[in-house]
């Protein structure tokens, strides 16, 4: 079954910015395709933007994907620094640097372009849950932007703990 919301149900969901997500989504709601668009917010702040948008899911994977990165990182630099390997410093910084700006250049990339897609069914899944309690309209509308909405507080939260933890690396 396709979920259709409504514009209504999408304002109350989406909360602030829902222009922007009902554009987004226009081809997605009239069955004429996919959510598309880049997300430029999701590109930048993939994190913050996840859990400014409450998709915790997802978030946990991308910090799954970025403690992997890290601890392996870590091993390979342990290596390098071994002194009977006698590195180059320059190798030393390219192999600290560089698979972390790829490693953020990735996922701002699959965020940026998957962002919008991984909202729409964030969206329908909540608008189907709450459509299923069968609430009048004014405690339907209330119920979806409970669910939905936006966390500015988590986000600026996640930001800070990146911070601290850019921080401390050094």
């Amino acid at each position: 079954m396709s979920l259709t919301p409504t514009e209504q149900e999408v304002r109350a969901f989406v909360g602030p910015n829902a222009d922007y997500y009902l554009g987004a989504w226009r081809r997605a709601l009239a069955g004429e395709g996919g959510a598309s668009g880049f997300n430029v917010a999701g590109f930048f702040l993939a994190g913050p933007w996840l859990v400014y948008r409450k998709m915790y899911a997802a978030m946990l994977i991308l910090l799954g994907i970025v403690v992997v990165q890290r601890s392996l990182q870590i091993r390979l630099l342990a290596d390098l620094l071994d002194p009977g390997r006698k590195a180059s410093p320059e190798s030393i910084v390219l192999l600290s640097l560089l698979p972390q700006v790829l490693l953020a250049l990735v996922v701002g990339l699959v965020v940026g372009f998957g962002g919008n897609r991984w909202y729409l069914a964030r969206a329908r899944r909540a608008i189907e849950k709450v459509r299923s309690k069968g609430l009048p309209e004014e405690a339907h509308l209330q119920a979806l932007s409970l669910r939905g909405g936006a966390s500015l507080a988590a986000a600026l939260g996640l930001a800070g703990l990146i911070v601290v933890a850019a921080c401390m690396g050094r």
